[in-house]
């Protein structure tokens, strides 16, 4: 069986306290998020943002993952 989680984490999700299981899968596609947006033209980008911040959704352009997350054998396995 596949351990699907690395433990609990707790987090704000607007101004609520949010206690969930820590998801590699999450933060792979964070991650390709990121690097997308990364690659989008200025133009692009500033749509982009325009739309993540009506859905109040903006501050997943700024988060940081300190380790790098791979896939492998239809896993996520990190960096």
């Amino acid at each position: 069986m596949v351990k699907r989680n690395l433990g609990m984490i707790e987090f704000d999700f607007r101004g609520v306290k949010v206690r969930a299981p820590s998801q590699p899968w999450r933060f792979f596609l964070l991650a390709r998020m990121q690097k997308a947006y990364a690659e989008l033209t200025a133009s692009d980008q500033q749509s982009v943002k325009e739309l993540l911040t009506e859905m109040k959704l903006d501050p997943l352009l700024s988060l940081t993952i300190k380790r790098d997350i791979k896939r492998h054998d239809h896993l996520e396995v990190w960096g």
